[in-house]
C-alpha cells in the first residue's frame, strides 16, 4: 500500500513540474511576442519623429528613454533587427518566438485571432 501512494504522489510531481516547464515557455513566449510589440511601436514613435526608419535598435532605445535594451526572455539575447530599403523587421534571437515585419506579427492574436500568416510576407511601408 505504500508503494502505491509513493507512485501516486512521484506522478504527480512529475506531472506538475512538466506543467511548470508548459507554462515557463508560454509565459517566455508571450513575454518575448510583448517586448517585440514594444519595440515595433517605438519604431513608429521614432519613424513619426525623424521620418525614417532607425539604423540600429539602439537609436529607438535613446528616444524613448530605454537605459537597456528590450532582449528575449528565453535567451537572454537581443533582438534581431533588419532594415531593408522600405521594410524592417524585428526577430526573436532564438527564431522560437516569431517576428514582426512592418508591424505585422507573424503570430495569431490569441485574445483578437488576428495576425499575419508566415505565408503572407512583409508589408510594404507605401502599402502603410
Amino acid at each position: 500500500m505504500r508503494t502505491g501512494g509513493l507512485l501516486i504522489l512521484l506522478a504527480a510531481v512529475v506531472a506538475a513540474l512538466a506543467c511548470s516547464d508548459d507554462h515557463a515557455l508560454i509565459v517566455d513566449t508571450e513575454s518575448c511576442r510583448a517586448n517585440m510589440n514594444a519595440l515595433a511601436t517605438d519604431l513608429i514613435v521614432y519613424h513619426s519623429i525623424y521620418e525614417k526608419w532607425p539604423a540600429e535598435l539602439t537609436e529607438v532605445d535613446d528616444v524613448v528613454g530605454r537605459s537597456f535594451p528590450l532582449v528575449c526572455p528565453a535567451s537572454g539575447e537581443k533582438y534581431d533587427y533588419v532594415l531593408d530599403d522600405s521594410v524592417y523587421v524585428i526577430s526573436c534571437p532564438c527564431g522560437e518566438h516569431g517576428h514582426i515585419s512592418l508591424g505585422r506579427p507573424s503570430w495569431v492574436d490569441s485574445t483578437t485571432g488576428e495576425g499575419l500568416t508566415e505565408a503572407s510576407g512583409p508589408l510594404e511601408l507605401d502599402a502603410v
